[in-house]
């Protein structure tokens, strides 16, 4: 997510060291490129989606291309440096990528499927890339007139939040995980980058330097939809030594963000409430090898929380180079080397693995497997099928007046067109809601929610079927399944927990109170779990009441 990147000849001082390139050198601006001769540190990928710990993401210098050895100047890119995943544990190492360009920062989707990386590998800008988690398929997300870097996920997997340097500052913007609706989400003559998307999906958070001075950047949230011109706030302040704060990112109840700071003279990482209060001192920086590397050079960068919110991994150069650790996220206690390696290991990020789930059969009631229909829709029974057409026919109409009003975007002055561009965007929401309300229905409220321990790591759910509109046939086919390590309460307590089965637990199911059971595995044994479920409508997918939150714990 944004980093500070200097030309090495250039650097005086100590300045932070961030994850995602800005290319400067004695305090100015100068360009971006990742070439042998600048050096990249770190700041964390993306928000800590919730999950089960799966395998580790980073960069480093493991790569076969020719070019400089090893440089022992912490963050050095060469054209080495490439992708590759770990266990946890540091073990089980696989190269995903090998090239003769840099491919750097990996960033890991929701569901753990996919890699958002930076490479130079298709022009001479470094553009956003996507692969599989396996390293296969690698396609470019995106291209704009100047490198962009620094990805993030929204918690749903449809949009990629990066660092854009396409104009005369950088800025952070947002596009669709298919590379199209790109736009940017701030503006103006300060530096923004590191985004990361809250857990929840309503809020960004970005480090910034838009009180003028240039290395004094501070950690900022805005909104996600509007960007800075909704709900920004200021969440830290200038320290009394160094004045940066950066590499902000999310725990996964969207509770803390972790983040680097220089405030206490050294780069050191640190944890705070989602509101900048309560800051909490993690590391110390201290020096494997005094010999060789100077307090400067211990820097503690680059947090990413584990997705199930126990664990830290960053980066640190207290060994005389970056290299790869890992900590308890609560108190930086537990401290693990992972990476030992000449050159560069770092800029990681971590895999979210969703526990497994299984729909159990629902008994009496069962009908016909729902298959694809319009707008998601099962086809079941004349009544919805009437309503799926209905709402398709809506939602088609809705498209051709917004690709007719699109064209007044791209006419006149551009205060103009940029009212022009707010006004298309809410006139859009406008008509889909009023296509949903005329003929989305409501569903019931889930009834006899029960949980059990079924093993040491599994848990069964059992509740009855409501019907798709409040009390009436047919039942609710499609289902949101929220767990949660704590107490699920109100609607933003729903919205921020785990969600289960990829957003939709689907069941076989017509008659209205049949008994429907979810069996959940991969649990961590002896663990407490919370528990709450909505029902969709079959047509138009609105979300009915929750159901009050059930506890359960593992043996």
């Amino acid at each position: 997510m944004g980093a500070r990147t200097f030309d090495r000849a250039q650097t005086v001082g100590t300045w932070p060291t961030g994850r995602r390139g800005l290319l400067v050198g004695g305090g100015a601006l100068v360009m971006l490129a990742l070439l042998a001769g600048f050096s990249v540190g770190g700041t964390p990928a993306a928000a800590a989606l919730p999950g089960l710990n799966g395998r580790i993401a980073c960069d480093g210098e493991r790569g076969s291309a020719p070019g400089p050895a090893a440089s022992g100047f912490p963050g050095f890119v060469t054209p080495r440096n490439e992708v590759y995943t770990m266990n946890p544990d540091g073990s089980d190492f696989k190269l995903l990528t090998d090239n003769k360009v840099a491919d750097i920062d990996p960033s890991f989707s929701p569901d753990g499927a996919k890699l958002a990386f930076s490479s130079a590998r298709s022009s001479s800008f470094v553009a956003v890339f996507t692969m599989n988690a396996d390293g296969a398929d690698p396609k470019r997300l995106v291209f704009v007139q100047g490198s962009s870097f620094g990805t993030s996920w929204s918690p749903d997997g449809a949009n990629i939040a990066f660092m854009d340097g396409s104009s005369s500052s950088f800025e952070v913007s947002r596009v669709g995980s298919d590379g199209t609706g790109l736009r940017r989400l701030t503006g103006g003559s300060s530096v923004d980058g590191d985004p990361t998307w809250s857990p929840d999906g309503s809020a960004i958070a970005f480090a910034s330097n838009r009180d003028g001075t240039f290395f004094n950047f501070q950690i900022f949230t805005m909104s996600a939809e509007e960007g800075e011109t909704r709900n920004l706030r200021q969440l830290t302040s200038t320290g009394s030594l160094n004045p940066y704060s950066y590499g902000p990112n999310w725990s996964p109840d969207g509770a803390r963000l972790a983040f680097q700071s220089g405030r206490d003279g050294n780069t050191e990482i640190y944890s705070m409430k989602a509101d900048g209060s309560d800051v909490r001192r993690l590391t110390n920086s201290a020096i494997d090898n005094p010999a060789t590397t100077s307090i400067n050079e211990s820097e503690d960068t680059s947090p990413v929380i584990s997705p199930d919110g126990t664990k830290i991994v960053f980066e640190s150069a207290r060994s005389g180079d970056y290299e790869v650790y890992t900590m308890n996220a609560a108190d930086g206690s537990g401290l693990t080397r992972l990476t030992n390696s000449p050159g560069f290991d770092g800029r990681c990020d971590w895999q979210p693995v969703r526990a497994a789930v299984s729909p159990q059969s629902p008994g009496a009631g069962v009908g016909p497997a729902p298959g694809p229909g319009g707008a998601g829709t099962p086809d079941v029974g004349a009544e919805e099928s009437r309503r799926a057409r209905a709402l398709r026919s809506c939602l088609a109409s809705a498209a051709r007046h917004a690709r007719r009003e699109r064209r007044l975007t791209r006419r006149g002055s551009a205060p103009r067109r940029a009212g022009a561009r707010r006004h298309l965007r809410r006139h859009r929401r406008q008509l889909r809601r009023r296509c949903l309300r005329r003929h989305g229905r409501t569903p019931g409220r889930i009834t006899g929610l029960r949980a059990r321990a079924a093993s040491r790591t599994k848990v069964e759910l059992s509740f009855r079927a409501p019907g798709t509109h409040r009390a009436r046939g047919p039942a609710a086919h499609s289902y949101v399944v929220k767990q949660s390590r704590g107490p699920i309460r109100g609607g933003r307590g729903f919205r921020r927990a785990q969600t289960l089965c990829g957003g939709s637990c689907r069941f076989n199911v017509t008659r209205v109170g049949a008994q429907l059971r979810l069996r959940i595995t991969d649990l961590r044994p002896g663990t407490t779990y919370y528990y709450a479920v909505a029902a969709r409508d079959n047509v138009s997918r609105r979300l009915g009441p929750r159901s009050r939150s059930v506890r359960v714990r593992t043996r």
